[in-house]
């Protein structure tokens, strides 16, 4: 396992980015400029990607976020999505509180554009998602025991197979972020509304039997956090705790094909190779899932009064945060990206393109601090070495 300062030491040397090399560098126009002796350049992630066998996707976020203006004021961010992307993800579209404010008042309008959007702009989709107990309106916590939990549950689930055209999706997130190793004495399950209705972990089966039911032909797929990088004590039990859900919801019937490792990585975290390769491993060869990677970004992970064990955002310097979050990026995709085509997933999504809408901006209530340079492209639409980095790494897997 290596120190933050070990990981990018070593892989500077590795690049060959030091006091005597020529640095990556980028075009005005949005592509990524060759290497001293390199005449082949490949202007998009979307084009590396999909010359390796891959499909490269974006979050698509609500109207007035990708109503942004786009570079140099033309046109806006949805247009610079759409020349970016292979597949769309929505960001917040279907999530609980979106499509069920209100015990029995279902708003499906967002989950309705983003379809209607993919369809317009010639894209696949997937789902993301049909149960994420963090982001439930307030009257489950109210309402859902346990005589009516199966009830409640299908209609939701219902509800959202209603929605024209989303039977064609790619593959759907039935769960996220069911699990924390905050509840090791609960053998990592959060116990949220669901599980103590359920009395336990049986609910997780009883989602994807009911999606499966409703989505007959389309993957299915848990999503998670916190298993990407397992440098300390909380992310080796995260992995652990991880693992074993999925093996007892396996044996249990549950009709799960792919695990979606979400990727948001954090600068403060660092990398373990050997550790990732095995946790991966499990999931390919010992669970026989697929892989995808279907939240790709990469931030500090400072958060005012809790985890000040980095640098916040303002006192980097931008070239160096910049390259240290390529260089951490270029790591995990060089680990991941052998499974995720062998495992027969595919998809590598980032959570967005441009720093002008990301997901990590200022916020007092969750800690999260001004300045986070989380994706490929900046404020400008100008490519970061994120951007060469991601594309370095699927021009390896040709």
């Amino acid at each position: 396992m290596f120190s933050r300062r070990q990981l990018l030491s070593g892989f500077i040397a590795a690049a060959g980015i030091g006091p005597n090399s020529s640095p990556l560098r980028a075009d005005p126009i949005g592509r990524p400029a060759a290497e001293p002796g390199n005449g082949n350049v490949i202007a998009r992630i979307r084009d590396a990607a999909e010359a390796a066998g891959f499909q490269y996707g974006i979050a698509v976020q609500a109207i007035d976020r990708i109503s942004k203006p786009g570079p140099d004021g033309c046109g806006t961010l949805a247009d610079f999505i759409r020349d970016q992307a292979m597949i769309y993800v929505p960001g917040i579209a279907f999530l609980p509180e979106h499509i069920q404010p209100q015990k029995d008042y279902f708003t499906l309008e967002q989950a309705r554009l983003f379809i209607a959007r993919a369809r317009r702009d010639a894209k696949d989709f997937r789902i993301h998602c049909l149960l994420y107990p963090s982001h439930e309106p307030e009257w489950v916590a109210a309402d859902v025991n346990e005589s009516n939990w199966q009830s409640r549950m299908d209609a939701h689930f219902e509800a959202i197979a209603s929605v024209p055209g989303v039977g064609s999706a790619l593959n759907i997130d039935v769960t996220n972020e069911l699990i924390s190793a905050r509840y090791d004495s609960n053998d990592g399950y959060r116990p949220n509304k669901w599980y103590r209705a359920a009395g336990g972990p049986a609910y997780i089966p009883y989602a994807f039997g009911k999606a499966r039911a409703l989505f007959p032909d389309c993957p299915l797929f848990w999503c998670h956090d916190h298993t990407e990088q397992i440098t300390d004590d909380f992310h080796r039990s995260q992995t652990r705790f991880v693992l074993n859900a999925l093996e007892r919801a396996l044996k249990a019937g549950a009709p799960i094909d792919g695990y979606n490792m979400q990727g948001h990585l954090q600068l403060r975290l660092g990398f373990d190779r050997l550790r990732l390769i095995s946790f991966l491993n499990d999931l390919k060869s010992n669970l026989g899932l697929r892989i995808i990677i279907g939240e790709l970004d990469c931030r500090t992970g400072y958060l005012t009064d809790r985890q000040t064990d980095t640098l916040p955002p303002k006192e980097y310097k931008r070239r160096q945060y910049d390259q240290d979050s390529a260089h951490l990026v270029e790591a995990f995709l060089d680990t991941a990206l052998p499974f995720v085509k062998s495992s027969g997933g595919r998809q590598v999504l980032t959570w967005g393109i441009s720093d002008i809408d990301n997901s990590w901006e200022e916020n007092p209530r969750t800690g999260t601090p001004a300045g986070e340079r989380p994706l490929p492209f900046d404020t400008d639409y100008r490519p970061k070495l994120m951007n060469a980095a991601i594309i370095r790494s699927f021009e390896r897997m040709n």
